[in-house]
């Protein structure tokens, strides 16, 4: 039987038309909401949190499996923490009015790891035994700031106030300490060598902010460079103390208020250097408790050495051993003998 439509030149096109409408609704499925693809599960601008850290200290949780990806709003900072723990307190007020209050021991730390011949190591497990030992025995960690408000008549201490430091930024920091701090519900002070940051076996700015904003670490400076800051000239050394606040602040978002002389070299000519770059308080590497009396940029520590044991860190904190330095500061020894990688 011959066709009706032999002179059709398109005898199929009622499907075709079909065809189309399929494919227009699919592109324009494409556009509307809900059918575009899945975006990463951490945007660009959020890291993802570090293994060591819970999900919960970090700006940026992972989705829910099966659920939507994207960002997580931004978990509250704790309690006592702020941008400017401070509160615009400068170094001209807190001269004038942190002239007396308790002696403080502030503990030095380095690298959180097992190296028995390194002195500036110290094991995960015996740091979990002091911090755990600190806890039973009532002290209180409390930051930099805490001190200096206290000393100021500003606000007050715990009965066994006691600050928590650690010197360079190394990655275990984060990895062996940070975990141990969480748990104990403690807080540290962490200087950090600006130039060190990102490189092997170093903390990153990710890290740093991830600790930061956790609300256990205050992070300050150390530094552009682990360089003696007596031995340089003015413009090196003003350089060396503006530049490294001023990379910290850019990155974590935060004043920083407070410097550790690296291998605790210091005289009065960095002294204030320190204050007119905007630090108001300074530790060292003089042994002993801080008070008021050393004056705020010349603050003693207690040094915790990798291979002391737990008895010997108890005898360190069972009284207040007090050396006052001269006006103007003793520069401490150099790190010279110490194993390479590691520094004072």
């Amino acid at each position: 039987m011959k066709s009706t439509r032999r002179n059709d030149p398109n005898p199929l096109n009622i499907p075709c038309r079909c065809v189309a409408l399929a494919s227009a609704l699919v592109l324009a499925a494409a556009f509307l909401p809900g059918c575009s693809r899945p975006a990463a599960r951490y945007p660009a601008e959020t890291a993802a949190p570090h293994p060591a850290i819970e999900s919960s200290a970090s700006g940026a949780i992972p989705p829910p499996e099966g659920g939507s990806s994207g960002t997580a709003p931004p978990v509250p900072a704790p309690a006592g923490t702020s941008p400017d723990p401070l509160a615009g307190l400068d170094a001209e007020t807190l001269s004038h009015r942190a002239t007396s209050g308790p002696p403080v021991p502030i503990l030095m730390y380095h690298s959180i790891s097992h190296q028995p011949s390194n002195p500036l190591c110290k094991d995960p497990k015996d740091f979990a035994r002091e911090m755990e030992w600190l806890a039973s025995a009532g002290f209180q960690p409390v930051t930099l700031a805490d001190v200096l408000k206290a000393w100021a008549g500003l606000g007050a201490l715990p009965d066994k106030p006691v600050v928590i430091t650690f010197d360079d930024g190394y990655k275990d920091n984060l990895t062996a300490a940070y975990p141990i701090l969480k748990r104990l519900g403690f807080r540290a002070t962490l200087f950090v060598v600006a130039h060190f940051v990102g490189k092997p076996n170093y903390l990153s700015w990710d890290d740093l902010r991830t600790m930061e904003e956790s609300g256990v670490f205050d992070v300050e400076s150390h530094g552009m460079d682990h360089v003696d800051f007596t031995a340089l000239p003015p413009a090196q050394l003003g350089r060396q103390l503006r530049d490294s606040k001023a990379a910290i602040e850019e990155h974590l978002h935060k004043r920083v208020y407070a410097l550790c002389y690296p291998s605790g070299r210091y005289n009065g000519a960095v002294i204030a250097a320190a204050r007119e770059a905007g630090y108001v308080v300074a530790v060292t590497t003089q042994p002993g408790w801080a008070v008021p009396l050393q004056g705020l940029y010349s603050l003693h520590r207690v040094r915790i050495s990798g291979g002391q044991s737990l008895l010997a860190f108890q005898d360190q904190l069972a009284s207040a051993p007090v050396r006052a330095a001269a006006p103007g500061g003793t520069p401490a020894g150099t790190s010279a003998g110490l194993p390479a990688g590691h520094r004072r």
